[in-house]
């Protein structure tokens, strides 16, 4: 039984420690998309299937006059 016990602890270590590091990874590659949407000259939003705002950068922003409060809500029907 402790065999078992000390497997379950050191699986559940080292998918911890997996997990962490796919979480850092998940930033670091959500970091360098935000950075390029930024960088470009274009206006862009992102919908998904169902036409719900995913994404947009600050250009798209500034091109179609957004307010704010929508932006904050992410809300499309508002505008």
């Amino acid at each position: 039984m402790e065999q078992l016990l000390l497997a379950n602890s050191q699986i559940h270590e080292l998918t911890m420690e997996s997990l962490t590091e796919s979480q850092l990874e998940l930033v670091k590659e959500k970091s360098l998309l935000r950075a390029t949407l930024e960088s470009t000259a274009d206006g862009i939003l992102v919908v998904d299937r169902d036409n719900k705002i995913v994404n947009f950068n600050q250009k798209f922003i500034e091109m179609w006059n957004i307010p704010a409060s929508i932006i904050a809500t992410r809300d499309d029907s508002l505008a």
